[in-house]
């Protein structure tokens, strides 16, 4: 796939993914405002498997159309490659999702963030685990081993 890159010569990761893998956060139970360990534009850090303060109960965020005057737009710039909707599908046809049976959280969350880093360095040739992708992905700390510490 050729790199392609933006007006200031940065990667243009989005464009370079395949249309399939496009993400639709409403099939999605917001697993990245969770799962990840995430180091937001204004330095502040939330930890990996713990919720994000602006998750609201319909798996939306509640800033979003304030998220860059937050110090928070990455979170608009991260893409999951669809890792989130082919995780969460299974649990909306049983009619559940994270919060109805915690007990599954660790689980769900441990999968979604292998399966997101094994696409990544698939499709893009990038390593969200460290600094050539961290421009374009919150992910950029975020480690399927990691445990919560």
């Amino acid at each position: 796939m050729p790199k392609t890159a933006t007006p200031t010569g940065k990667r243009d990761l989005y464009a370079e993914i395949p249309a399939e893998m496009k993400h639709d956060c409403k099939k999605c139970q917001s697993l990245c405002c969770t799962a990840l360990r995430i180091e937001w534009d204004d330095g502040e850090i939330k930890e990996q498997d713990v919720v994000c303060e602006h998750l609201t109960d319909d798996f939306t965020c509640g800033v979003w159309d304030k998220l860059e005057s937050l110090g928070r737009g990455l979170c608009r710039r991260f893409f999951c490659l669809n890792s989130g909707p082919e995780i969460c599908s299974p649990l909306f046809r049983e009619g559940t999702d994270w919060r109805k049976t915690p007990e599954i959280a660790p689980l769900l969350f441990n999968e979604f963030r292998r399966v997101y880093i094994e696409r990544f360095k698939a499709i893009l040739g990038a390593d969200p685990e460290k600094n050539d992708a961290k421009q374009t992905s919150p992910a950029a700390t975020a480690s399927p081993n990691q445990s919560r510490g």
